[in-house]
């Protein structure tokens, strides 16, 4: 099957994902911007560099990509969830379990995004609502 996106923007794909796996990370950064630029609507470039973004500890910059793979794909569940971490990383609740929430309307099977909602909601000491998706996520077998 032909991929929609350049071979040269993939070619970039791939060089960022050697270079994500061998923790050279701005390096990683630098072909997923090539990605991007050459392809603007490569929704994986995005992911890509904001999961190196949250690696580095860049929480704002991986915000805004996990916000670029959201313009492009608005039902993507894993994106949503990625920027609701992101958002938790920083401490910023509120935001983590609206995107958490979003994740699960999405994909109401998502676990994961139960899990970190109801680690959220506990930092926010909520606890009846925390239970309620510890619950939800044991049920869904969750470990």
């Amino acid at each position: 099957m032909m991929s929609k996106h350049s071979n040269e923007a993939l070619a970039y794909i791939s060089r960022g994902n050697a270079y994500y796996k061998k923790g050279k990370y701005d390096k990683a950064i630098a072909a997923y911007t090539e990605a991007i630029r050459l392809d603007p609507n490569y929704a994986i470039a995005y992911d890509n560099r904001g999961n190196t973004y949250l690696k580095k500890g860049e929480y704002d910059k991986a915000i805004a990509d996990y916000s670029g793979v959201i313009r492009l794909d608005p039902n993507d569940a894993y994106a949503y969830y990625s920027r609701g971490f992101t958002y938790g990383q920083k401490g910023e609740y509120d935001e983590a379990i609206i995107d958490y929430t979003e994740a699960i309307r999405i994909d109401p099977n998502y676990a994961e995004a139960y899990r970190n909602r109801g680690v959220a909601y506990e930092r926010q000491r909520n606890d009846v609502k925390a239970g309620a998706d510890f619950a939800k996520c044991k049920e869904l077998s969750y470990e």
